[in-house]
């Protein structure tokens, strides 16, 4: 037990001063990065060599691919706090706060360049901006706010428009009201068939013997009055051709209507499932409580 308590212990300050030490030496180690000066096999050797030296001293206990790992978490810590404080700061850093910075600061003292080149990183100068990834990330996010809103304005002019070519003769009742959805015969069935088929997703994840479907009549029953009253509206039109928004509703309950057909049919063949389900479990219990 105290040897896995050892292995998954953080290492020590002096376990981290030797890795420190090890990278300035070494500074074909300092990334993942196979280069052409040193294979596969001396790369091994070296952090064997460097897993035993670390083994020996007070700590944690590891294997060289673990203290390996140890080191890529320590580097990207490190450089990630650098970066953090360099956004808000605007420019160089002085001063670094994280684990293992301490033994940094004895090993390199206030040598800020050696700091970088442990980290991988290049010397800004006071009020530079952020490095170029940065800066990339910050456009896309105000690129991504400009086109959302000038999305917004083209579908806003876009319901304007439709209001604008409205016939203004047609027979939508006295008490018609565009912002209203349940006078709006596109809002209203766009509305009832998320309403109606929203019941069907949470019945099939329910228990086969809780499943409950509601509105199911209501939905069809107002699916056929709304395509009855766009057909008396039509009808009722003074204009010779039916006005764009009557169009668009008339093929909406066309697709509406196929859905909730094929809606149906999925539905039945799921309560069928159920009821098949239903009764062999119930099968299954009474022969098991007769040879009880």
């Amino acid at each position: 037990m105290d040897l896995v308590r050892r292995k998954s212990a953080k290492p020590s300050l002096m376990q981290k001063k030797i890795i420190f030490e090890f990278m300035r030496s070494n500074p074909q180690f300092r990334d993942a990065k196979l280069g052409k000066t040193i294979t596969q096999e001396e790369r091994s050797k070296k952090w064997e060599q460097l897993g035993k030296r670390l083994n020996e001293v007070e700590g944690a206990r590891k294997t060289w691919a673990q203290w390996r790992k140890v080191w890529q978490d320590m580097r990207s810590s490190l450089k990630l706090k650098y970066l953090q404080d360099l956004r808000k700061q605007g420019g160089e850093v002085e001063e670094l706060e994280n684990d293992g910075i301490s033994a940094l600061r004895r090993l390199l003292g206030n040598d800020q360049k050696a700091l970088l080149e442990m980290l991988g990183l290049k010397r800004l100068k006071p009020g530079a901006p952020p490095p170029t990834k940065y800066r990339k990330r910050t456009r896309k996010k105000l690129d991504d706010i400009v086109v959302k809103k000038k999305e917004s304005q083209c579908q806003k002019s876009e319901k304007e428009s439709l209001v604008l070519k409205e016939e203004p003769n047609m027979s939508f009742g006295d008490t018609y009201d565009a912002s209203d959805p349940e006078d709006d015969p596109i809002a209203t069935a766009e509305d009832t068939h998320n309403d109606a088929f929203s019941d069907l997703d949470e019945a099939v994840q329910m228990s086969p013997h809780r499943v409950i479907f509601d509105e199911d009549d209501a939905f069809r029953e107002r699916l056929g009055s709304m395509e009855q009253d766009v057909d008396e509206r039509r009808r009722d039109s003074v204009a010779a051709e039916p006005s764009p928004l009557v169009r668009i509703a008339e093929e909406l309950m066309k697709t509406f209507k196929e859905q909730a057909e094929a809606e149906e049919k999925f539905r039945q063949e799921q309560l069928r499932l159920m009821r098949e389900q239903t009764e062999a479990i119930k099968s299954i219990a009474n022969s098991l409580q007769n040879r009880k």
